[in-house]
């Protein structure tokens, strides 16, 4: 089973501490077969590739909405804060979250030896896409095989497995960031 510990809710989340996905100067939406996905959802995606529930996720407060309707069911959510806004929060002692980490966590073991969670999967094949910011960061994603121009500012990748998928997409988004405009050229 997979711990997913201090998340943040995805880009674009009103009042979201923090709020990113991936890579937040760059990276403003993140779709999973045509649906926005956050960290939490897009790691569980990958787990899941391997077979691996997850079972437990810690995070600000505003997660917990995010992943009712994209993790299966039988997780954990445990959360730490209490966003406030975008950048401030009301944060749990180290007492209090230790302790009710911990009980999340024996809750999570309790419900993965009762088989009530599974791993995260998809029918058929799964395309993972990313929005960018700015057009020259999807040119340069764009030089990597197997990534598809799905708009001026978006590429996607399609694969039968999650984590090849990801790997893909994340060596684009990599390009996307060490290649200099265009225009500055």
């Amino acid at each position: 089973m997979a711990f997913l510990i201090g998340y943040h809710s995805r880009a674009g989340t009103p009042g979201g501490l923090l709020s990113h996905t991936l890579l937040s100067r760059h990276i403003c939406n993140f779709r999973i077969n045509g649906k926005l996905a956050g960290e939490a959802e897009i790691n569980t995606a990958i787990c899941g590739s391997f077979e691996v529930p997850t079972a437990l996720v810690t995070g600000n407060s505003e997660l917990q909405s995010e992943l009712e309707s994209a993790l299966p069911a039988g997780y954990i959510f445990c959360s730490t804060k209490n966003s406030l806004g975008n950048t401030a929060a009301i944060c749990k002692t180290p007492t209090q979250t230790y302790t009710e980490i911990y009980s999340a966590a024996k809750q999570a073991a309790v419900n993965i030896k009762s088989k009530k969670l599974s791993a995260l999967s998809y029918d058929g094949p799964i395309t993972m896409e990313v929005e960018a910011y700015y057009r020259e960061f999807s040119d340069s994603a764009c030089i990597v095989r197997n990534v598809e121009r799905t708009g001026e500012r978006s590429f996607s990748v399609t694969h039968d497995n999650a984590a090849e998928c990801f790997k893909t997409i994340w060596r684009a988004a990599t390009y996307g960031m060490d290649e200099t405009p265009s225009m500055l050229r």
